[in-house]
């Protein structure tokens, strides 16, 4: 995988979308925009409306620059990290095809990483069949649940023994309404039309479907 960008801060998007149209005029598409603009020292990324584009300085002058785009619709999986109490930062993860997966690092507060989550969610889950894994929600306080009722049959039994031993032996099925509530407002992660059907927590984490 690759480290792309560490302790970046949020920058205007409108002001870094002129100033990438002046360095390089041709760089963006017809009709291409800057959604969300991000600086790392001399370095940036932008979220664009088409794709994440890296502009890399190289070298000790940093004449030569480097561009890396990474389309939304090759993104396969992505996942979200608030910040904790020891580790400050959050962390957004991307997995796409060709480039295994790319990590990028911000300071917290001086980033809005719930617009991160909704921006990629409304690209990455609407351009095709692809898995969202939530991570760092250390403060959820969903409640206890139950342990999951056994299937009748002999084999959803042994499927479900198996999914519940993938997630950890402590795996208890909670309220898919109750999750669902919450994160439509502590915070909205939820995309408008999506449904929370089944839910489970291990531990401090929780797995939705």
């Amino acid at each position: 995988g690759a480290w792309l960008g560490n302790n970046a801060m949020q920058i205007d998007a409108g002001l870094a979308g002129q100033k990438l149209k002046e360095i390089s005029p041709t760089l963006l598409q017809p009709g291409e925009t800057i959604e969300m603009a991000f600086k790392i020292e001399r370095d940036h990324f932008y979220f664009t409306s088409e794709r994440i584009l890296f502009r890399n300085k190289k070298g000790f002058s940093g004449q030569r620059v480097e561009y890396l785009s990474i389309p939304y619709k090759s993104i396969k999986a992505f996942s979200v990290q608030s910040a904790g109490s020891i580790d400050v930062d959050t962390e957004l993860k991307i997995w796409s095809s060709g480039v295994d997966y790319t990590v990028m690092n911000f300071v917290a507060g001086k980033v809005d990483i719930h617009a991160v989550h909704r921006l990629f969610s409304s690209k990455v889950l609407h351009a095709g069949d692809t898995r969202v894994r939530e991570a760092g929600q250390e403060d959820e306080d969903f409640s206890a649940g139950t342990p999951v009722e056994a299937c009748a049959s002999s084999s959803a039994t042994h499927k479900l023994d198996d999914f519940l031993n993938f997630l950890g032996d402590d795996a208890k099925q909670i309220s898919p309404a109750t999750v669902e509530a919450q994160l439509r407002s502590n915070p909205p992660i939820l995309e408008q039309d999506e449904r929370v059907e089944m839910a489970f927590r291990c531990g401090r984490g929780s797995t939705l479907f």
